[in-house]
């Protein structure tokens, strides 16, 4: 039974011992605000809102959100500024061994303070000091007086410092050190490699322009040094300047110059004088001048080359008949087969090779009768080719001819399976299986890579008996790679 309150306020203590029923009270209600609600009656009945407060929560939160990249940069540069000091400290050390690494770690900073420091170490008293210190440079291209302080270094008695000096001054990529540049490459032929990379990387538009005045130099090597390089990096006035260099006195000057009239010929072509200018170097009075000029002339157009390359044919240098052979392989002029063959009787071993080679590249099957005979030529590289050259021109015959030449030893045998292969005759597979189970490791994989290229559906059963036969391990091996190789070719052919 529930006790009622007394509505005058009385009998509280004749009630206080009677049993009450207690209504449940929540947490909110005991601390005088609810937290599931907006508001509540706080401590001594006072109300308040959420609202503003998470507002504020989140203005602060957007705040930190904003400002915590910049605090971090600012804090980054602090510590980078502290290191620096401490590079800069020892900058100043005693120690040559720490200078020299301080002018090393000093790449790894930005700013002036770190450049004043690399230009201060231009001056120190040792030469590995210097020489860090002239390549960190390097890393710093804006540096307005860093080009002149190590243009310098490139005429130092040190070879290290001139080294250090050309690559940094491709790296600061300054028009100051053209100049200079093309100095060192032109008088100094040790320094001359890193200069030529200097000014590729320069890559400015009146290099030629210095390199152009060269090929007035009184030192010849200067002279053909400049025409070297202008053949790839010359515009059209350097050419014709080129052209005026093939009287020049000294050989090794015109024959660079026709060197870089070859080069500029095959990228850009030359007009029907200056071909005719060109082709001039094939009567030069130096043997080596008319090689390259044959050479020269092959980078022309086939139908002007042709017969310019047939006058020098019979010249009196085996040199110069080599590359004239050389220059016609790429002809498609079927005359020129049999400029080949007559070529195939010449006194020089070079000029044999080189006409075997001409064969092989036109195909030229009927002209194995003429190939045949070199087989038994005295020197091992012209039987070499004349073996590869039956290979390529696959002509009726050929196997019968090359069985002949394994019999009699008149090439390597890995050679002439290589040229049994290139037939693609299945007859040839017994010959090859044989020669796959030789001890000369060379040869075994040059016969299996033969056998690999053979027309013979019956290919893969072949390789299989092969392998059920063979006892040794390291032959079994050879053969699962070939069958491996075949397999993937059948597929690449589907």
């Amino acid at each position: 039974m529930t006790t009622k309150p007394d509505p005058s306020g009385k009998g509280g203590a004749a009630a206080a011992g009677a049993k009450t029923h207690h209504e449940p009270v929540s947490l909110g209600k005991a601390i005088g605000a609810d937290p599931f609600t907006r508001s509540g009656a706080g401590v001594g009945g006072r109300r308040f809102k959420r609202g503003p407060w998470l507002i504020s929560a989140l203005l602060l939160f957007l705040l930190v959100i904003l400002w915590l990249p910049k605090w971090m940069e600012t804090f980054t540069e602090w510590q980078e500024r502290r290191a620096l000091r401490g590079v800069l400290a020892k900058v100043k050390s005693t120690d040559g061994v720490t200078r020299a690494i301080a002018a090393c770690d000093l790449r790894n900073y930005k700013g002036r303070p770190a450049t004043a420091a690399l230009l201060s170490l231009l001056q120190d008293s040792e030469w590995a000091v210097r020489y860090e210190a002239i390549l960190s440079l390097g890393y710093f291209p804006k540096t307005e007086e860093a080009p002149a302080e190590v243009i310098g270094f490139l005429n130092d008695s040190n070879p290290n410092l001139q080294d250090a000096a050309a690559t940094t001054l491709g790296l600061l990529a300054a028009p100051l050190a053209v100049e200079p540049l093309v100095e060192a490459y032109l008088h100094n032929q040790r320094l001359r490699p890193k200069a030529k990379l200097a000014l590729e990387m320069l890559n400015e538009p009146h290099v030629p322009a210095y390199l152009v005045k060269g090929l007035s130099d009184p030192d010849a090597d200067a002279r053909a040094a400049a025409a070297r390089v202008l053949g790839a990096w010359g515009d059209d006035g350097a050419i014709e300047t080129l052209i005026h260099s093939l009287q020049d006195s000294e050989p090794e000057v015109r024959l660079a110059v026709v060197d870089a009239l070859g080069e500029w010929a095959a990228i850009n072509g030359l007009d029907p004088d200056r071909q005719t200018a060109l082709a001039g170097a094939l009567t030069d009075t130096d043997s080596g001048v008319r090689r390259a000029g044959a050479l020269a002339v092959a980078k022309l157009p086939e139908k002007d080359r042709l017969s310019w390359l047939l006058t020098v044919l019979q010249d009196g240098d085996p040199t110069v008949r080599a590359a004239a052979i050389q220059g016609l392989r790429t002809v498609k002029s079927t005359p020129v087969i049999d400029h080949f063959v007559e070529a195939l009787r010449d006194d020089d071993a070079a000029v044999r090779v080189a006409a075997l080679v001409g064969l092989a590249a036109h195909k030229a099957s009927p002209t194995l009768s003429a190939v045949v005979p070199l087989l038994a030529d005295e020197v091992a590289a012209v039987r070499s080719e004349a073996i590869r050259t039956l290979g390529a021109l696959g002509a009726p015959g050929t196997l019968a001819v090359l069985r002949a030449a394994l019999k009699e030893q008149r090439a390597p045998a890995f050679e002439v399976a290589a040229a049994m292969g290139e037939l693609r005759d299945p007859n040839a597979l017994p010959w090859l299986l044989e020669l796959a189970r030789t001890d000369d490791h060379r040869l075994r994989l040059s016969a299996l890579s033969a056998i690999t290229q053979l027309d013979c559906p019956s290919l893969d059963k072949e390789l299989q008996r092969a392998y059920d036969a063979e006892t040794r391990a390291h032959v079994k091996s050879d053969i699962v790679m070939a069958v491996q190789r075949l397999r993937s070719r059948k597929a690449k052919d589907k």
